[in-house]
């Protein structure tokens, strides 16, 4: 399995090697800007070879398959609503799936309500802006997050659990 390994603001990556559990942190500003995915083979010096994944996001996603629904507004007051699939989840944002496809543009807001799959099956709601669109995908942005909030501060706990 390949691991993934974040590049940090400073442009640094912190590898640990599965076997021996020993960590090098390196330079990795030479991989920042590429536009493809990077993966590495690494060769420890415990001998154990292994392969990355450098992940380039500011935040950490969790993979997620969890059916939701969408409120869509316009500016003349008209509803669309429709169902969709939180695809992943970060701090920022959410990737979402929609089953039809609705005319978005970029920055149009939407409302996505859904529950994790969490103990609790916490309900979450969640105002978005749309930031990248690659039908049927979306890539979004919560309008605000706040850790007071409940279930701000279960989408939290639920993305380091």
């Amino acid at each position: 399995m390949t691991e993934k390994v974040f590049i940090t603001e400073q442009d640094k990556a912190t590898i640990i090697c599965p076997e021996c559990k020993l960590s090098t942190t390196t330079d990795a500003s030479q991989y920042k800007k590429i536009n493809k995915e990077v993966r590495l083979k690494i060769n420890c010096t415990c001998g154990h070879s292994y392969s990355i994944l450098l992940e380039r996001r500011n935040q950490f996603r969790r993979e997620t398959n969890l059916p939701g629904r969408y409120t869509l507004r316009s500016s003349s007051g008209i509803e669309k609503k429709g169902s969709l699939s939180v695809r992943n989840i970060s701090r920022g944002g959410l990737k979402l799936e929609l089953k039809l496809m609705p005319d978005l543009k970029l920055g149009s807001r939407l409302s996505v309500e859904f529950n994790l799959d969490d103990h609790h099956k916490t309900l979450i709601k969640k105002d978005v802006i749309v930031k990248v669109i690659i039908d049927p995908v979306v890539g979004t942005e919560f309008s605000s997050f706040n850790t007071s909030d409940p279930g701000d501060k279960a989408l939290g706990f639920y993305l380091f659990a």
